[in-house]
């Protein structure tokens, strides 16, 4: 039937994508970009065909599919906003942010909503060609990724961008106390989804980006080695 035929061909997609058998992959993706009914149907492999051009190094490629992705879940953004875009999107976040206490921020539902779940999804695996591609965008990607988190929840995803959001504070917003606060929040949604592929990756960067401005560099790093065979484990490539 039609969900075992859309199952089957997702994971196809996804397994051959991982053996790094691309025309085979490419063909069970295109199969299902072109026979799903919907386009929350499609986003696993869109997600796939996503990990294959980052893989790839195609940045601009992954930048441009993941904008024309983003209008059809009916969040269009644009890729080179200009500053008072974001700074309004910045703004938004700041005053929702003002309504929220550190308990509350710590306690955010699980976000159900498929297609604010979708977005987060592909700007997760979109995120690095973006902030290649179009460093403007990047900013703006992450203000309305966490205005979504605030309003409808988090998933595994959302440490990323939680992360993200205290990098920016610490630099160059230059506010190391807020920042750290967010580094330890994207820690702790990471923590309510342990099977998350992404674990690894938001230790390896919190390590990185975060825990340098407050803590010895020594002190501030967990096993490198470790967390990247973790990474490999869990597909985070």
């Amino acid at each position: 039937d039609y969900d075992r035929a859309l199952a089957s061909y997702s994971e196809e997609g996804e397994a051959r994508f991982l053996i790094s058998d691309f025309d085979s992959m490419s063909g069970c993706v295109d199969t299902v970009l072109l026979q799903a009914r919907n386009v929350l149907d499609k986003i696993r492999s869109h997600d796939t065909l996503l990990l294959s051009l980052v893989s790839a190094s195609k940045t601009k490629e992954a930048s441009t599919h993941a904008s024309i992705l983003l209008k059809e879940l009916g969040h269009p953004l644009p890729m080179n906003p200009s500053k008072l875009r974001i700074a309004r999107s910045y703004i938004r976040l700041r005053v929702a942010l003002l309504a929220k206490s550190d308990r509350l921020l710590n306690n955010l539902p699980v976000l159900t909503n498929p297609y604010e779940a979708a977005m987060l999804r592909i700007l997760n695996t979109a995120g690095a060609s973006i902030y290649s591609e179009a460093p403007n965008f990047f900013p703006l990607m992450i203000f309305e990724a966490m205005n979504i988190i605030l309003r409808h929840g988090v998933s595994p995803e959302a440490s990323s961008f939680v992360l993200a959001y205290g990098f920016l504070l610490c630099d160059p917003l230059n506010s190391i106390e807020l920042g750290t606060k967010f580094g330890e929040l994207a820690l702790s949604i990471m923590n309510r989804f342990q099977t998350s592929a992404f674990s690894a990756r938001i230790e390896i960067l919190h390590g990185m980006m975060i825990a340098p401005w407050t803590l010895p560099l020594l002190k501030s790093r967990s096993d490198p080695k470790m967390l990247a065979h973790r990474a490999l484990e869990r597909g985070d490539l």
